[in-house]
């Protein structure tokens, strides 16, 4: 490697001369910045007059990083192949968890070695193996690359959860929502958490309201372990988690609630009869579906309308919303409406 010009800058002031130089165009961006105690060293393409000492050292090239999992893929697969690969994925802590066509299947760990490239802070690579499935809609898959263990440390909002993709249901796209809920709950609320996983609603609430209660109630004993284990990572003691169904911990319990999350993946509108039940007089409720592009909320508002007649309790519907797409002509919505 040959020695370069490089600029000697204390380094209190080495973030004003890195912009000064980038924008007069003498900056390097081929080479490295490096330091030491007391000095940056600004790669540079001449001299020009400074009071400042221009140093000639060895220069250390920057590596040339794929900028898309299809740049790194050029020449490995062909037009026909790189067309037909699913661009997007999750990134849960530092483990990618990819979606690879059965058309693909015997190029996985090319793929995998190139999502590694492109994100070298992703340590484990996946691949799903099966849709949600079973009670607890939970996703089988496969190690590709990297760590073997399928447990991570996944944060959000400052927020640190221990999540074990291969046993709990989890989505970090999930986590605008759950600041939107996050910022309409107030001082001395107290909510409810139905089927709360690991707990990130709870946590996140309890990240930007910390003067509220939260009941936490998770059938899974897995989730419910990382749950506890995340609640005294947070230091969140306003969290309250509860092993069971939420359904017979709702009928046995004697709390009522000012505003109630039911963020379960599927067939979350079979429990509104525990909602109803648990809810307090202008109890805020925000319950989550897939459904169909062209009626997206048709079943569960019928369910919501069959209930509060059930229940004798007068209802509002205050926001219907676009959670985000699913499936080709499938989307998630949340509904957020009032029992009175």
């Amino acid at each position: 490697m040959p020695n370069s010009l490089f600029l000697r800058v204390p380094k209190k002031e080495g973030e004003k001369y890195r912009r000064e130089l980038s924008d007069e165009g003498v900056l390097r961006k081929d080479a490295k910045i490096t330091s030491d105690l007391s000095f940056i060293y600004l790669p540079i393409s001449r001299k020009f007059k400074t009071n400042l000492k221009i140093l000639k050292r060895l220069s250390i090239p920057l590596s040339k990083k794929p900028r898309s999992i299809e740049d790194a893929l050029k020449g490995k697969l062909s037009q026909s192949q790189l067309a037909s690969l699913t661009k997007s994925f999750d990134i849960i802590g530092d483990i990618a968890i990819l979606e690879i066509p059965a058309s693909l299947q015997k190029h996985e760990l090319k793929i995998a070695k190139a999502v590694s490239a492109v994100h070298p802070n992703v340590k484990c690579v996946c691949k799903k193996t099966s849709g949600m499935q079973g009670k607890f809609r939970i996703r089988k898959v496969k190690v590709l690359l990297g760590r073997r263990s399928t447990s991570t440390l996944y944060t959000e909002n400052g927020m640190r959860m221990l999540v074990d993709i291969s046993k709990m249901y989890f989505s970090p796209r999930l986590s605008t929502e759950r600041k939107r809920i996050a910022e309409m709950v107030r001082e001395k609320e107290n909510v409810l958490v139905l089927f709360s996983g690991c707990c990130p609603y709870p946590l996140i609430i309890s990240k930007f309201q910390p003067d509220c209660k939260i009941t936490a109630i998770e059938l899974n004993p897995k989730a419910h372990e990382s749950a506890l284990k995340n609640i005294a990572l947070n230091k969140a003691g306003n969290i309250t988690a509860i092993l069971g169904d939420a359904r017979k911990v709702v009928k046995r319990s004697h709390n009522r609630y000012n505003r109630i999350c039911m963020p379960l993946p599927k067939g979350a509108e079979k429990f509104l009869d525990a909602a109803f039940c648990a809810a307090k007089p202008n109890c805020t409720v925000h319950i989550y579906s897939f459904g169909p592009r062209e009626n997206p909320c048709g079943k569960v508002l019928e369910a919501i309308e069959k209930q509060a007649e059930k229940s004798k309790r007068k209802i509002q519907i205050l926001n219907k919303k676009m959670v985000r797409p699913f499936a080709p002509g499938i989307e998630q919505w949340v509904i957020d409406f009032k029992i009175f």
